[in-house]
């Protein structure tokens, strides 16, 4: 991660409000926007002091030749994306591995790379729509687990998708924030989501206007 960024001219924050100190399991939901989003997850982890996690990964990690064979082995839920009952039960089954093994679930609740396009129908300006069915889902197998938001704050930028468009992200600052929340139960998981979700669009545009001096020139480290 270091390294890209160096070579890119990156500047990577990373902001931690409250005590991020885990002493206990969460749930951890990702904004994702590029190809870089997964090193900053892990900065995070290793930060926060998760330790192990499982994720919800696309179907398609699975065929990544060496990688995709590490993922399965270790518990990771493949799903197609696409509403189908084996993602339900794979889901499933890793939360009962985690809850087993005293593991995190972590995922990408849009369930893609949002391109920084304002598309029809979308509810927010800079990050793509949350889908509430698997954190709901989730909330509802691990109701003692709390919630670790993570804002991967890019700014205001088109393209970085993949590697391909990579030079968006050239000369980027970077801000990444996280914070605790109480879980809401399944019940209140779709409310909370969206609610989550505002907060995060508010905090890209207001640092995108400059008007947001929490997260001007802020390196803070657990």
């Amino acid at each position: 991660m270091y390294v890209t960024a160096f070579i890119m001219g990156m500047n990577l924050r990373f902001k931690y409000e409250g005590d991020c100190v885990a002493t206990e399991p969460h749930i951890i939901l990702y904004l994702h926007r590029t190809t870089m989003d997964p090193l900053l997850a892990a900065k995070v982890i290793q930060d926060c002091r998760l330790g192990h996690t499982l994720w919800i990964v696309k179907e398609e990690m699975r065929k990544v030749f060496g990688f995709g064979g590490v993922l399965e082995r270790s518990g990771y839920a493949f799903v197609f994306r696409a509403k189908k009952t084996v993602d339900t039960l794979r889901i499933l089954a890793m939360t009962r591995l985690a809850k087993e093994d005293g593991a995190n679930v972590a995922f990408f609740p849009e369930g893609k790379r949002h391109d920084g396009i304002v598309k029809d129908g979308a509810r927010f300006w800079n990050v793509g729509n949350p889908k509430m069915g698997g954190f709901k889902m989730i909330c509802n197998a691990l109701p003692d687990y709390p919630i670790m938001i993570v804002c991967l704050d890019w700014g205001k930028m088109e393209g970085g998708k993949t590697i391909l468009d990579g030079d968006a992200m050239i000369g980027r600052t970077v801000q990444v924030t996280a914070w605790q929340e109480e879980n809401p139960g399944a019940d209140g998981a779709g409310e909370f989501l969206e609610g989550v979700w505002t907060k995060m669009d508010e905090m890209i545009e207001d640092r995108s206007k400059g008007t947001d001096p929490s997260t001007q020139d802020v390196l803070a480290q657990v």
